[in-house]
């Protein structure tokens, strides 16, 4: 090794302990602690400030950490509500894993499977209620796809409509989604013969507010047995089932 060589090793040596020593030094935003930077499995260290959560980085904004929750990939959302694991549910604004929520699952977020069982379960009621289906029951379906080993989540398709309607023996599928675009909703309903596989009505409905759901599927419903009067005037009830809505 040539002197010159030894001599650059010991400067960047020294200049390595002397950014060190700073870093600890330096005041943070508002004069208030950051938290840890969280392990690499939850987030990825800063590639500007190396997960010192400098003030000075402008990659990460002080925090420490750059890029999505591995979690929840940036949404928000993950399979429970545990407590943040660097700011043990104090809410410190400066937690670099929950910016101040003090959680792990964002508290604004509604619970899809609550969500969507509700809609279905409307949608139900408002069919039953126009007198002119046999509804089957959550229940039964339930039942049904268990015996078979068979679940219903997941079905989006109307191939898998068509499938699950002859499981259920049922004569029409009923699938759909309720999607929201902003303060708005668009609820889409699909009323599907089991028999020919063919979409015989469709309604599609934008609806300004969540209180506004509830009364455009009984709206909804209403028209879809007005169309299938027309359709079939020598059928005075049909036997249909009802998967559960697509939330998103």
């Amino acid at each position: 090794m040539t002197k010159f060589n030894k001599i650059a090793i010991v400067f960047l040596s020294a200049s390595m302990l002397i950014f060190t020593g700073c870093a600890n030094n330096i005041v943070k935003k508002d004069d208030a602690p950051v938290a840890a930077p969280v392990s690499t499995a939850s987030h990825a260290y800063c590639l500007t400030c190396g997960g010192l959560g400098l003030i000075t980085c402008t990659f990460c904004d002080g925090y420490g950490v750059a890029g999505d929750c591995f979690h929840c990939k940036g949404t928000g959302r993950t399979s429970g509500s545990m407590r943040c694991l660097v700011c043990k549910g104090t809410g410190n604004r400066k937690c670099p894993f929950c910016k101040g929520l003090g959680i792990k699952k964002c508290p604004n977020e509604i619970s899809e499977a609550g969500v969507t069982k509700g809609l279905s379960d409307t949608l139900r009621t408002s069919f039953f209620k126009t007198n002119k289906f046999i509804v089957l029951d959550r229940a039964k379906m339930e039942e049904i796809m268990k015996e078979q080993k068979l679940q219903l989540t997941g079905c989006t398709s109307e191939e898998c409509a068509v499938e699950i309607g002859k499981i259920l023996n049922v004569g029409y599928i009923v699938s759909g989604s309720v999607v929201r675009l902003g303060s708005e909703f668009v609820i889409n309903l699909r009323f599907t013969s089991v028999e020919t596989s063919e979409v015989v009505v469709s309604e599609l409905v934008k609806c300004e507010s969540e209180k506004d759901l509830v009364p455009a599927m009984e709206k909804m419903t209403t028209e879809i047995a007005i169309k299938m009067e027309k359709l079939q005037p020598n059928i005075k009830a049909r036997s249909i089932a009802i998967i559960d809505l697509e939330v998103r």
